[in-house]
């Protein structure tokens, strides 16, 4: 929570937490059907392609560019890894100013995947900043 004279912001605006971040920091982490449209209910079936969607913010920046890597790592309903991808994301960003950017990564299910909650672990590293961070997401695979 921020106040300024009498205004108090609850949440604190993106742009303004920003300001506050010294490393990378991933400012949403989100589900999709494709890189634009939003899974908000996290639901698939076996055989779906899965979007990971993320805004990152904190990257160091070096001749207008962001150096990124990120792996996922993914636990069916009984804990067992079902897929560990290593840089999923190894990107130069050209960033030019942003103070955000939005990045993309998709794995699919195998068809015949099991029903129940699944786990997500991203982790994403900055190369130039020498940052790391990890966040853990949920999702369900219909019956």
């Amino acid at each position: 929570r921020v106040q300024v004279a009498q205004h108090k912001f609850s949440p604190v605006p993106p742009a303004l937490q920003r300001l506050t971040y010294r490393r990378l920091h991933i400012e949403g982490l989100q589900f999709g059907f494709n890189e634009k449209e939003v899974n908000r209910n996290a639901v698939y079936d076996g055989g779906d392609v899965i979007y990971l969607l993320a805004r990152i913010s904190g990257y160091t920046v070096r001749n207008e560019k962001a150096w990124i890597q990120g792996d996922i790592r993914v636990r069916d309903a009984a804990r067992n890894i079902v897929l560990d991808r290593t840089n999923i994301i190894n990107a130069s960003l050209p960033v030019a100013g942003r103070s955000s950017v939005d990045l993309a990564a998709r794995f699919a299910l195998h068809s015949q995947a099991t029903p129940g909650p699944y786990e997500v672990t991203f982790t994403l590293r900055d190369l130039f900043g020498n940052a790391k961070v990890t966040e853990t997401k949920t999702f369900t695979v219909r019956p």
